[in-house]
């Protein structure tokens, strides 16, 4: 098991092919670079959300969909930082648990969006097959307000 003491994700030296997968999933959004990020996934992805507000799917499933979605999401975005303050490798080396923080200006509200995060990254063939990811969705929805869909009723 690596682990890493809060390091910006592009600082980060990856050990293996895996985990040079996973920090590409935070470099290539500090990046904008919506093409890498589509490349580190499987087609059939599935991004989990277990702890979400009502508006939130509690996945996204397909390569391309999960794509859009952060491409909406980071559309307006600015001084994307994701800082690594863990990086652990499982008894399974196609699982790598992550511990991150990220930090941006969202740029429809003015809002600083700040969130702790921890990702369950499951490998198939050196891509991002399922993404488990737990944050505090009550942060997310007062810092996207303005960009997230209402609930209904």
């Amino acid at each position: 098991m690596a682990a890493t003491t809060a390091k910006r994700a592009d600082q980060i030296v990856p050990a293996n092919a895996n985990e040079k997968t996973v920090l590409s999933f935070h470099t290539s959004l500090m990046k904008h670079d919506l093409d890498a990020f589509a490349a580190i996934w499987t087609e059939g992805a599935i991004h989990e959300h277990p702890w979400r507000t009502e508006t939130m799917p509690p996945a996204i499933v397909g390569r391309k969909q999960i794509t859009d979605s952060y491409r909406n999401m980071f559309a307006n975005r600015k001084d994307m930082v994701f800082t690594i303050n863990g990086l652990h490798q499982t008894a399974n080396p196609d699982c790598i648990v992550v511990e991150f923080n990220g930090r941006s200006l969202v740029g429809e509200t003015g809002n600083i969006y700040e969130q702790n995060y921890v990702g369950f990254f499951h490998l198939r063939d050196g891509k991002i097959d399922h993404l488990r990811l737990y944050f505090d969705p009550s942060i997310s929805q007062r810092a996207l307000a303005k960009i997230m869909p209402k609930a209904d009723g």
